[in-house]
């Protein structure tokens, strides 16, 4: 693109003001409209703030800075716009910086709240912070840290500006170096959002939160956890009868359907007002199932599949608290719009909703509880997705992206990925989202095949797109996942379920059902799956009288029973040797062509396992479930040493289920390097991979928001060679790491890390020169340079011979 410098888009933005001026009368008329004045004059002001609003650099659809609506999508009965442009920042074409609002100049910007809560609500909804509202005669910025409350929403306003204000230098200025691309690129804009005022609030928001900003996330989770529970007091005054777990369901259930429901609405998918039309009906649970059993046909998948609250014989929830909870929702009242929720945002709101369960006093009374282990963990950490980028973009990426030839969508078919620990979903989703991306590239380098493998050509865009059909084979080829919740299983089905329908219209669904006779939705029934993944089914072969309480907790799972088509082509499964040994020989004839992949096992598992101490209890203190899985869990693990902590474990388990050119990534403390009760396991890893990528983010970096627990990347591989770099401590630090290449020392079983190479190279001359190792100077026990005798003189013969 062309350098723009403020004096050159000062004089850009003078004519437009003149010729704005001169027709100021014409340009005042209600006869002209907004998309005149959007092509006439503001896509020229943000083209003279050095943005590509036409396209002129940027052709290539998926890397483009400036998303732009061309139509007003108003449709149907939810009459729902979209915002008018989206300004990004290469390379995060996803992440949107500020919205820019349009309106044709007739209308009075500064006091209309309509205008105020509609820009407001995108902006927060995608947390971006601050937006723009204007009509080039008049311009407002708008503060989106708090979710929009229509009776206050004038409060929002940052700046207010004429575009005749644009002829004073200073005032260009001060707007130019906030909203300019040159700004971004300089981090101008999360400074300025970082000085202004604390943002004010309804009375309601400042006594609930105080005096901060409530992103979405903090906001529907708060706002979901309160629905349950007065879902669950309705639920329980109407179905006395049922338990702690049956009211957990329920509400999960519930909550689930009308979250998937309002994405739908938002996302324009159904036009209809279902949300409106329950919540003002008479009736409004009998509704609400009545519309159940309708998108049950049409969408399939696990959300609305039949349950017991579908029954007549349920009571339902009365209907105040029932309205209530869909009236908050429904598009004409509600500060939520799904179509600007960032779907990894809604993974980590399920993350910390899973994470509670409905418990019943003796008295009948419900309330909200931490599960026990949550409670025991010390709350729920949702991965922050550009941890959740890194590893995928480094195993599910490095396979598919192979150097000597990259893969080809009908070879990625044949694939298969999985988290066996998945709760809500948010790894998964990144896997799916990283194929997504990678195939739509694919198909707009190669438009031949696009057309002939069924993808559609959006003319809008200007590209080639994904059919419904072709994301629903990603899904069931590629996507696996396990996890001991079975909400969870459900809930990682409903965000995948989100990723898939985020770019789809009504048309496109529609099309689904009229021309291909099919559900949109596809069954993942077999690709999620509910059980214990470090339990197999082989603990049942002693039969005990378990309650239906410890067979839940217990919940063991057969991965071959499972997944047939991952694990159902060889008869055993090989040994850590056997594949190690395999590994060699596919190595060296991979160099030249493909490797033939294994049937054996998932070609990458990634994740964030739970760092959960278990049995922290006497033996005498364990219920019988507890025993059965201490005593397997001792007998089946060979790297068990001190405390029973299920990150080890996975760590350990993990290898049984890739195949032999398979890869693992996964985010989990550092005591892997060089504790002592993981010496064990330090040697399982040495001795099932060849090549070991190693991150650490240390404490005060922070990864999981109030845990100060250090924390490392450890991406697992049969491709041979070492690398480490620690000391990471943003996510801006994870772009273009400079590796230490490094070799394990296998007698110590310790991984070394090291924070440049400088002090790689002393340690290794250190490390060699033999009179200190005589003389025992050098401690190299924990990866470290640790002087433990000091000696001039000898240390004076180093630095000379060096």
């Amino acid at each position: 693109m062309e350098n723009t410098t403020i004096q050159t888009a000062y004089n850009q933005v003078q004519l437009l003001i003149n010729d704005f001026e001169a027709g100021i009368k014409h340009y005042l008329s209600a006869s002209y409209q907004e998309a005149e004045v959007r092509k006439e004059y503001i896509d020229k002001f943000y083209t003279a703030l050095g943005w590509d609003v036409n396209h002129d650099y940027q052709k290539n659809p998926f890397e483009q800075e400036v998303k732009i609506e061309k139509a007003q999508r108003q449709q149907g009965a939810l009459g729902q716009k979209r915002a008018d442009y989206a300004f990004h920042l290469s390379p995060n074409y996803k992440q949107v910086q500020f919205f820019v609002e349009a309106k044709k100049p007739s209308r009075t910007l500064l006091q209309n709240k309509d205008d105020y809560f509609q820009t407001a609500k995108y902006g927060w909804n995608a947390g971006t912070k601050i937006s723009i509202l204007t009509d080039f005669e008049e311009l407002v910025i708008i503060d989106c840290r708090n979710p929009p409350d229509f009776d206050t929403i004038l409060d929002t306003k940052i700046k207010y500006y004429k575009y005749t204000d644009f002829r004073d230098f200073d005032s260009f200025e001060e707007l130019y170096w906030i909203f300019s691309r040159e700004a971004l690129l300089a981090g101008n804009l999360p400074k300025y959002i970082d000085s202004l005022p604390k943002p004010k609030g309804s009375s309601k928001q400042i006594k609930m939160f105080g005096n901060k900003h409530l992103s979405i996330d903090e906001s529907f989770l708060n706002y979901i956890d309160q629905k349950r529970l007065e879902l669950a007091v309705a639920f329980y005054k109407n179905n006395p009868k049922l338990d702690a777990y049956e009211l957990t369901e329920a509400t999960q259930r519930t909550i689930d359907r009308i979250v998937f429901i309002k994405f739908l609405e938002d996302k324009l998918i159904e036009t209809e007002a279902i949300i409106y039309n329950i919540a003002t009906h008479p009736q409004p649970w009998a509704k609400f199932v009545e519309y159940t059993k309708y998108l049950d046909g049409k969408y399939n998948g696990v959300v609305f599949k039949p349950l017991f609250i579908d029954d007549k014989t349920f009571g339902g929830a009365d209907a105040d608290s029932f309205r209530s909870l869909c009236s908050d929702l429904d598009h004409t009242n509600s500060p939520y719009d799904f179509n600007y929720i960032p779907i990894h945002i809604l993974g980590s709101i399920y993350e910390r909703f899973l994470g509670k369960i409905i418990e019943i006093d003796n008295n009948g009374a419900c309330s909200v509880v931490l599960k026990p282990e949550v409670r025991k963990a010390g709350g729920v950490f949702y991965t922050p997705k550009y941890i959740v980028d890194y590893i995928v973009a480094n195993t599910v990426g490095k396979i598919i992206t192979r150097e000597h030839a990259p893969l080809l969508p009908k070879e990625i078919a044949k694939l298969t990925f999985a988290d066996i620990a998945c709760g809500s979903g948010s790894f998964l989703i990144g896997v799916f989202e990283y194929l997504l991306d990678y195939h739509n590239k694919y198909y707009n380098d190669n438009p031949a095949e696009a057309k002939k493998d069924g993808c559609k050509y959006n003319e809008d865009l200007g590209l080639w797109v994904l059919s419904i059909q072709q994301k629903q084979q990603i899904l069931l080829n590629n996507i696996y996942g396990v996890d001991i919740d079975m909400q969870a299983t459900e809930v990682t089905q409903l965000s995948l379920f989100l990723k898939m329908l985020e770019d789809e219209t009504t048309s496109s669904t529609n099309d689904m059902q009229v021309l291909f006779h099919e559900k949109i939705l596809p069954n993942l029934s077999n690709n999620i799956k509910c059980g214990n993944s470090l339990i197999g089914t082989d603990i049942l072969s002693t039969k005990l009288d378990l309650d239906l309480h410890q067979e839940r907790k217990l919940n063991p799972f057969d991965f071959k029973m499972a997944f047939p088509k991952v694990f159902g082509k060889t008869a055993s499964a090989a040994t850590t040797e056997e594949k190690r040994i395999a590994t060699t020989e596919e190595k060296r004839i991979a160099t030249t062509e493909h490797a033939p992949l294994s049937n054996y096992g998932f070609d990458a598992i990634v994740g964030n396992p739970p760092y959960e101490i278990i049995f922290g209890k006497t033996k005498k203190e364990r219920n019988l479930a507890e025993l059965m899985q201490s005593e397997y869990l001792l007998k089946n693990y060979k790297t068990i040493e001190g405390e029973l902590n299920l990150f080890k474990l996975f760590t350990e388990r993990v290898s049984s289920f890739i195949n032999t050119n398979g890869m693992v990534g996964l985010i989990m403390p550092t005591n892997i390097l060089n504790d002592k009760s993981t010496a064990k396991l330090r040697k399982h890893i040495i001795d099932t991979y060849l090549g070991f990528q190693i991150i650490e983010f240390p404490e005060k970096a922070k990864v999981f928001a109030n845990v100060t627990q250090a924390v490392c990347i450890y991406i697992f591989s049969n491709e041979i060679g070492y690398y480490f770099k620690s000391n990471i401590l943003n996510s801006t630090e994870l772009k273009n790491i400079d590796f230490l290449k490094l070799k394990i020392n296998e007698k110590n079983l310790k991984f070394p890390l090291f924070k440049n190479q400088n002090e790689v190279d002393l340690f290794y001359k250190l490390e060699n020169f033999n009179k200190f190792k005589d003389n025992k100077i050098i401690n190299f026990s924990e990866g470290e340079i640790h002087l433990t005798k000091y000696n001039d003189c000898l240390l004076d013969e180093f630095i000379d011979d060096n």
